[in-house]
Parts: structure tokens; C-alpha cells; sequence
């Protein structure tokens, strides 16, 4: 079987032809969707898009005029050499590149360019929670309104240790947070009186998905994340068929911590800009 284009006369063609696989990882594919919709609020963005397909398998490119998104599951050596040609690859230069880290890794290292890696993100997800070493689930309190001060440093500190130039989230002013505490989606855990971690459950892609758990350094390698992280996703669990979390590609702990209870991998999501 031959991997072959398949072109679309008009762009609401591509978005209907590509929605059920966009839908299966919203995690995965929101630079994608956010794209699409970029597009249709401004069709001079749009260059070019097309699929190339191989069974139930697919490559999905959207080129705008100041990125390349690339995702889709068609990896082989064939498919990538298609890709290169239909881009014309060879003409770009210092040009961005997003979506499905491994063929877009291919892709750059087959015609030997030179890039740098703008992003790294790891999907995950969780479909039946494991049980761990039972644990104080009172010390697990919901964060409130008259704490906004105290959860707004320890968002900072997460923005600054492990998303600083790199989030895909803007760190929210006060009075917004104000409004998200008041929702009842924080979290906190407390020892002797003192918050030592946090965790964040989002509701707004139709799905929950576990966001912010973070821990302070001096209290990090004593599972109390993982506890947090466990009573989360429990609490998801109970009104939801799966969970949802991404974090960073490089973050082995956080890695650790997500698997112990039950995440598994659901994709790698890659920024990178290719230099010459």
C-alpha cells in the first residue's frame, strides 16, 4: 500500500474530512483547532493544506503564513519523503514547525536542518485511576476566594520553574483568578497548617483535565504530589470516562507521578524552528 495526497477544493472540506481525528486528542491537537479557527476569522492567513493518507493512517498539514502545523500517526520513511516534496521543503528558511513531534522530528532530520526545539509537550491520559498507599484525604481542601494572593505566587512559581517563555497559558491577573477560585476547580494540600501543593481541575474543552500540580521544592520527593494528583483524578473519575493533562517534555517527575496512577502517554506535541 502507497502513501497518496488527498487535496480539498475548499478549506471547510480539510476541517470535515480531518474532525474525527482531531477530536480523539483535543489535548493533543489545540494549536490545530485554534488554527482552524484563525483561518476562518481570516482566510489570507491560509497558503496551503492537504492530507496524506495510507490506510487509516494520516498526515495532516495545514501551512499558514507564519507556521507549518504538522500532525497525524503516518510516520514511515515513504510518507515523510511525500511530505518533503508536496512542502517543498528546500524553499523554507527560518521557518516555524508544529504539531506530532515524531514526524515533524523526521521530517527535520532527513534533510538534515538545522532547528531548535520552541516546545516540548507530552499528553497524557487516564482512563482507570490505580490505587496507591493510602493517605489523609482532609488534608485535600478546595482553595478559597480570600486565598487568591497565596495560590497567585505559587502560580507564579510554576510559570517561572517550568513553563518561563514557553506556557500555553498566559499567568492569569488576580481578579480573574478570583472568579476561577469561586468556580471551586483549585485545590490544595496542607501539612501543619501550611499549603505545601496545589492542583488546578479544567473544564473547558468538554472534558476534565488536570492542570497545575505543583508542589514546593522543600517538600517535593515525598509523594505528596502524586497523593494530590491521585485525589484529582479520582474526583474526575467519578463524572468523566478519562482525564486529561499535558506537561512538559523534559519533566521526568512529573512523568513518574502522572504513571504511577494511571496516565498513560496519549502524544507528543513539538514547536520547533527550523533555522536555515
Amino acid at each position: 500500500m502507497h502513501s497518496t495526497i488527498k487535496r480539498f477544493n475548499k478549506f471547510p472540506e480539510f476541517v470535515e474530512y480531518n474532525r474525527n481525528y482531531i477530536n480523539r486528542n483535543i489535548v493533543l491537537n489545540i494549536y490545530l483547532i485554534k488554527s482552524i479557527h484563525s483561518v476562518i476569522n481570516d482566510p489570507n492567513l491560509l497558503i496551503n493544506f492537504f492530507n496524506i493518507t495510507k490506510g487509516d493512517k494520516t498526515i495532516i498539514v495545514l501551512l499558514l503564513k507564519n507556521v507549518c502545523l504538522i500532525y497525524g500517526n503516518l510516520e514511515d520513511d515513504d510518507s515523510i519523503l511525500i511530505l518533503e516534496q508536496e512542502l517543498q521543503f528546500h524553499k523554507f528558511n527560518r521557518y516555524t514547525f508544529a504539531g506530532s513531534r515524531n514526524i515533524i522530528s523526521k521530517l527535520l532530520k532527513k534533510t538534515d536542518s538545522k532547528y531548535s526545539t520552541v516546545k516540548h509537550l507530552s499528553v497524557y491520559k487516564c482512563l482507570q485511576i490505580k490505587s496507591i498507599n493510602d493517605y489523609n484525604k482532609d488534608n485535600i481542601q478546595l482553595i478559597e476566594v480570600n486565598e487568591v494572593d497565596e495560590l497567585f505566587e505559587f502560580l507564579k512559581q510554576f510559570h517561572s520553574e517550568f513553563y518561563e517563555g514557553y506556557s500555553t497559558e498566559i499567568l492569569p491577573e488576580k481578579k480573574d483568578l478570583e472568579e476561577i477560585i469561586a468556580k471551586g476547580n483549585y485545590y490544595k494540600y496542607i501539612e501543619d497548617g501550611q499549603t505545601i501543593a496545589v492542583g488546578n481541575i479544567k473544564n473547558d474543552k468538554g472534558f476534565p483535565e488536570l492542570s497545575l500540580v505543583f508542589t514546593i521544592k522543600e517538600k517535593r520527593n515525598q509523594n505528596i504530589g502524586t497523593k494530590l494528583a491521585h485525589y484529582l483524578t479520582s474526583i474526575c473519575l467519578e463524572k468523566s470516562n478519562f482525564v486529561m493533562l499535558y506537561t512538559k517534555g523534559d519533566n521526568l517527575a512529573a512523568k513518574k507521578v502522572f504513571e504511577k496512577i494511571g496516565y498513560f502517554n496519549n502524544g507528543e506535541y513539538t514547536m520547533f524552528n527550523k533555522e536555515e
